[in-house]
């Protein structure tokens, strides 16, 4: 492969994998789980409560791996109480060590939006699938953290930083789903805000997540103008009771691997009654 077919090295891996470890000795240490990390594994454990049927073999990724037991029993039908659950934390989710059809469910959240190549790595997890298997993931999407990049651009003064990850948009998801070759492909968009007194507060939660700084671009250390200049900015931004206002803006998504046994739909043409007809009985109501 030639150096300009090669995926765009974005993210430092070696980087990234620092920061999760270390958050994960930090919530260690805490005694509990970060609230972002637990509201992603709710929404995922409400997805697989309106589940049926009964699924085998799981992959898990991530730091939703802490969530295992949960997903285990979500629900009354509890789908995945007797699968066996493999748990990865280790390898990139764009370069997964399995084999083609290994799994009937890959659950996935808050770390697919800081992988170099993400198209690959929906690929890659889609053949990982077994035909009908399901894919389960979140990722932060764009607008989220938008007052701490205001804070952070402050902070920068005349200089231009690099600090924020690339982030994208629900449609962007959607059709990266489609391109993949999921089937029956939703992605839907969940805001959060989250107050803060302080700065320190919302740092520490960033770290507690390890959704620090992973890009492969060099950023130099803050020195102590810089931190003057960020909390004058969030002086700037405090509310009338002197908090601030984070917006998370999360994207949970799912799809399907292609099976025969999928509902297809109706060929164009094929319907019995045509829309304007169905629209007709309640046009009178519209006027």
């Amino acid at each position: 492969m030639s150096e300009s077919n090669q995926t765009p090295q974005i993210f430092n891996m070696h980087k990234r994998r620092a920061k999760f470890e270390r958050a994960k000795s930090r919530l260690a240490l805490n005694g509990h789980t970060s609230f972002i990390w637990d509201h992603i594994a709710a929404e995922f454990c409400e997805r697989l409560a309106a589940i049926t049927r009964q699924f085998h073999n799981v992959l898990i990724t991530g730091p939703m791996t802490h969530y295992a037991q949960d997903f285990r029993a979500a629900g009354d039908n509890a789908i995945l109480e007797d699968a066996n659950i493999t748990l990865e934390t280790h390898h990139n989710e764009d370069a997964l060590p399995y084999e083609a059809e290994q799994f009937d469910v890959i659950i996935s959240g808050g770390t697919l939006d800081s992988v170099n190549d993400l198209p690959g790595a929906l690929i890659q997890m889609r053949r990982f699938l077994k035909p009908d298997g399901l894919l389960l993931g979140s990722i932060f999407g764009s607008g989220s953290l938008s007052i701490l990049k205001s804070i952070m651009m402050a902070a920068d003064g005349d200089a231009v930083r690099p600090h924020i990850h690339p982030q994208i948009d629900i449609r962007t998801m959607a059709d990266l789903l489609v391109r993949a070759g999921f089937k029956l492909p939703v992605a839907d968009r969940d805001s959060l805000i989250i107050r803060y007194s302080n700065l320190f507060d919302m740092v520490s939660d960033i770290r507690d997540i390890g959704l620090g700084n992973s890009l492969s671009a060099h950023t130099p250390a803050y020195n102590k103008a810089s931190l003057y200049r960020a909390l004058e900015r969030w002086n700037e931004l405090q509310e009338e009771d002197d908090k601030v206002s984070e917006h998370c803006e999360l994207i949970h998504f799912n799809g399907w691997s292609p099976s025969t046994d999928q509902p297809k739909p109706a060929k164009r043409g094929s319907g019995k009654i045509s829309l304007a007809d169905a629209l007709k009985p309640n046009a009178d109501k519209l006027e």
